[in-house]
């Protein structure tokens, strides 16, 4: 009925505006996200350098280069790529080397990181002037990336929330909005023909399930 089409387009919109008033909240926790992790690969590599001029012993400095690969995201061993143009599955252009998404995740990185915190301060022999590289320096550092992360985290849960709300007003077999909307144009049609003046002009209205 009509009534119940236009119920069906009220929450819909309602649906849409939820989705809105949730999004300037995180966005503005994954910007300071964002913000929070961006120095982190230039850090890790500064203080990989300074140990490596410290005479730590080999097992600690493997260790050290090896949790600051995982969270540079490159591989252990650089991924051979190929330079067959005929293959689009071995373009150069195509591979994600060097690149793991799963390590490269912000919760990886920051257990990473809290790694690397303890292996340094398990050497007496780490202790470097510049105070950003100093133990307590950084653990200020991966407490801002914990806390930034958290929040971004808890940002997500209302929004995700959101849009599967509006995913399901708008998108759900047979009650959704554009199963409902493809009905309608069908009943349009069948009951007052293509020809006519009200087929006319819904016909190219289009409707898509297209979630975000």
């Amino acid at each position: 009925t009509l009534n119940e089409l236009q119920m069906l387009e009220n929450n819909a919109v309602a649906s849409l505006a939820e989705v809105d008033n949730h999004k300037p909240d995180y966005l503005n926790a994954i910007g300071e996200r964002t913000a929070a992790f961006e120095p982190l690969d230039k850090l890790v590599t500064r203080v990989l350098r300074v140990a490596e001029t410290l005479d730590l012993n080999e097992t600690a400095l493997k260790a050290l280069k090896e949790l600051v690969r995982r969270i540079h995201g490159t591989r252990a061993v650089p991924k051979k790529t190929t330079t067959n143009s005929n293959d689009p599955n071995t373009d150069p252009a195509n591979e994600h080397k060097y690149v793991s998404v799963s390590e490269r995740s912000f919760t990886q990185r920051i257990e990473h990181f809290a790694q690397i915190i303890a292996l340094l301060r398990a050497e007496p022999k780490y202790a470097p002037y510049e105070q950003d590289l100093t133990c307590n320096a950084l653990e200020l550092f991966h407490n801002k990336m914990v806390t930034t992360n958290q929040a971004a985290e808890i940002a997500s849960y209302p929004l995700g929330t959101a849009r599967n709300h509006r995913n399901q007003i708008l998108y759900a077999d047979t009650t959704g909005l554009v199963d409902v909307a493809h009905d309608v144009k069908k009943y349009v049609r069948g009951a007052l023909g293509q020809d006519s003046n009200e087929y006319k002009m819904i016909q190219k209205l289009e409707f898509k399930k297209t979630k975000v």
